[in-house]
């Protein structure tokens, strides 16, 4: 799917890896690496109708995650994804 998300008003530039479902019924989560999104597998791609489905870390044992500080953005901020 993707290569990379950047949002720049709260400085994340991460690349996206691809997430299922996990074993509980569950969407998975990217692996212990805090700064990396994942793109839920079963949502519309970038571009496509429907809803996209991202996720990732707020905050992990060693610090912030990729989406720490998603509750500073507003209506209107700047999202960019990167076709890969």
């Amino acid at each position: 799917l993707g290569k990379s998300i950047k949002i720049p008003k709260i400085k994340v530039n991460a690349s996206i890896m691809n997430v299922g479902v996990a074993k509980d019924g569950s969407i998975d989560t990217p692996p212990p690496q805090y700064k990396r999104a994942g793109w839920f597998d079963r949502s519309s791609k970038p571009g496509q109708a429907g809803a996209m489905v991202l996720v990732g870390h707020q905050s992990g044992v060693t610090g912030s995650g990729v989406f720490h500080d998603l509750k500073k953005l507003n209506n209107g901020d700047v999202i960019s994804i990167e076709k890969g």
